[in-house]
């Protein structure tokens, strides 16, 4: 089994049943089990809040509350202060950008209700709420709450999953050659990428939109981790073949 689907399996066991676990590479995970529920997100755990103009800030929910079915503990969910919308960032151990020379895997759990309103999580670059993004986007359109992924511009849009009031896991797959959306290890959209573009990426945010009184679902077992590229991966095959042959010489 492969490194991308041992992460995802990993990470389908969690939902339901434990966190996701961290491993020796884990760059940034949050499961949010050291936020007070009904506290804002921001001040733990790096969270700061991202400018929008207003004041709202996202907050944490508990299941012994208000329970999200297959979710375990504190979450994400709504604004404090508004029925608009807030939005938090995490540098998330990317300061300075992403290595074009890695694979950075995000993943998280999220029950996505059938009338959700925006939402989105994934990488952005610099504080602007326009700036460039990597993101799955789950927005109401009518017919429930649906995902798309945002690239570096918006016509990267592609539309996927229709939110169906369970719990799945998520994940966003970027490396120097392409972006991969993944829900419950299956391929859902995606695009191309450049390690230019990859390079200005400088950590996570999760944005929730509540205008129309709609809930935009549950976030929790948020982890990013990176691994070796493709491009490192063959520095390392040519170099392990090199270190043969000279051994053969020998």
């Amino acid at each position: 089994m492969n490194t991308r689907m041992m992460l995802s399996a990993a990470a389908l066991l969690a939902v339901g049943l434990v966190a996701v676990p961290a491993s020796a590479d884990t760059l940034f995970l949050d499961g949010f089990s050291n936020h007070t529920s009904g506290n804002s997100i921001n001040g733990v755990n790096d969270w700061i809040q991202r400018p929008l103009g207003g004041t709202e800030e996202l907050q944490i929910n508990d299941t012994g509350s208000f329970p999200a079915p297959g979710m375990i503990g504190n979450y994400v969910d709504g604004t404090i202060g508004s029925s608009d919308g807030a939005a938090s960032l995490n540098d998330a151990g990317l300061t300075g950008g992403m290595d074009p020379t890695m694979e950075y895997v995000l993943s998280w759990t999220h029950h996505a209700l059938d009338n959700t309103s925006n939402v989105e999580i994934g990488f952005k670059s610099g504080t602007s709420p326009n700036g460039p993004r990597i993101v799955l986007d789950g927005q109401f359109n009518g017919n429930g709450g649906r995902v798309l992924w945002r690239g570096p511009t918006i016509s990267d849009d592609t539309q996927g999953w229709v939110g169906d009031n369970t719990t799945h896991v998520f994940e966003i797959v970027v490396n120097s050659s392409s972006v991969q959306m993944l829900i419950d290890g299956q391929a859902t959209g995606g695009g191309p990428m450049d390690a230019a573009t990859m390079a200005q990426f400088d950590g996570i945010f999760i944005f929730h939109d509540h205008s129309g009184g709609r809930d935009a679902g549950y976030i929790d077992n948020i982890m990013l981790t990176p691994e070796p590229g493709t491009l490192a991966l063959l520095g390392l095959g040519a170099l392990a073949a090199l270190r043969r042959r000279r051994l053969a010489v020998l």
